[in-house]
């Protein structure tokens, strides 16, 4: 028997929704709903927001109708609060991050690079957030250990999150989708990312900036991966922001 057949109908009644949401992100809402319900265990809940953190639409900052090389920050929150249930301003001509973009500036913030204008936007919106900053990791096995104490409990509420990385002088932003044993799983809106490590960040490829405004927007960065070797050495010295319904 598989785990689906051995859960509570609650558990059995949220996978279903989940499942719904991963094939249409507007289901995700729902889904959060029946995941946070208190009649899931622990362990439940937890395999469920793992099984949902990938529904929310992947988003390609290089297509985006402004600023597309400084406008990570924007879509990943755009992934981010889709993976909330929120509706994110999506429409047949305009993106949901580019309808962030004008909304961010519309509530009076200046500057989108500034994280915490970033965060008080995410509260303007009626979101709890807050960012933690990473300390300087030591090794792979330091990264571990300060996201699973630190991140995996909000993670495991139910919290959404972006995280920035930089190498040298180059400074990204993507969201991060879960905390897995071996490392993050991230989707990052500038292309497919590898090669990180001692040598610094590098892409197999980078999005096309060709348009797409319907469904999943075309890139390789979704669902990409850093080990914790990376993650010590682009996350030190930066943070993780995070989103939650109230």
């Amino acid at each position: 028997m598989g785990w689906f057949s051995r859960k509570s109908k609650a558990a059995r009644h949220a996978e279903e929704k989940v499942d719904a949401a991963n094939k249409d992100p507007g289901a995700i809402g729902a889904a959060r709903e029946a995941v946070l319900d208190e009649g899931l265990s622990n362990s439940e809940r937890i395999t469920l927001l793992e099984k949902l953190s990938g529904a929310p639409r992947y988003r390609n900052q290089r297509d985006n109708s402004k600023s597309p090389d400084s406008t990570c920050n924007f879509t990943a929150m755009a992934m981010a609060f889709e993976g909330l249930g929120m509706d994110v301003g999506d429409s047949a001509t305009v993106q949901g991050e580019e309808a962030i973009y004008k909304d961010f500036y519309r509530r009076g913030n200046s500057s989108r690079i500034d994280g915490d204008q970033r965060e008080r936007y995410a509260k303007q919106r009626g979101l709890k957030s807050q960012t933690i900053d990473t300390p300087a990791f030591a090794n792979a096995a330091a990264a571990k250990k300060w996201f699973e104490t630190h991140i995996t409990p909000h993670m495991h509420a139910g919290a959404q999150a972006t995280v920035g990385i930089q190498q040298g002088s180059f400074r990204h932003i993507i969201r991060l989708q879960w905390i897995e044993d071996k490392g993050l799983r991230v989707d990052d809106p500038w292309g497919h990312l590898v090669g990180v490590g001692e040598k610094g960040i590098g892409y197999a490829k980078k999005n096309e900036t060709k348009r797409d405004s319907v469904g999943d927007q075309a890139g390789g960065g979704n669902d990409n991966f850093l080990d914790w070797a990376s993650v010590a050495t682009v996350l030190s010295d930066r943070y993780v922001q995070l989103y939650q319904t109230k």
